[in-house]
């Protein structure tokens, strides 16, 4: 075992791209996911990355999922009505459907009364 380890936190690509998977499964990289605005009441705007279509999902601190939404047309900007959530933190996810570079979008939302 080295006595200083190398964090790589000087260098532009700290991830190594070569790695797709960890123990059998896939390594995404994760970005942020552009919301707005947050916290929110009840509508919420989320900047699609690149005007992809994918999949979208909500999760609860729990990691329970509480909405998937597919987007089947290529939009910039998608409007959520989240009125239904309870007030809580929820992690938004969307995974572009053409893939090949495993990139993953991802935010925190902060829902109130």
């Amino acid at each position: 075992m080295p006595n200083f380890p190398r964090y790589r936190v000087d260098e532009e690509d700290k991830c190594d791209p070569t790695i797709t998977s960890i123990f059998g499964e896939s390594v995404f990289y994760r970005k942020d996911l552009k919301v707005f605005p947050n916290p929110i009441h009840s509508q919420t705007n989320i900047e699609i990355p690149s005007g992809n279509k994918g999949d979208l999902y909500i999760f609860d601190m729990q990691g329970q999922l509480i909405l998937q939404k597919e987007i089947n047309q290529p939009t910039i900007q998608l409007n959520l009505d989240l009125g239904f959530l309870i007030p809580g933190t929820y992690n938004i996810e969307f995974l572009p459907e053409k893939n090949s570079e495993r990139l993953i979008w991802t935010t925190q939302i902060v829902k109130v009364n």
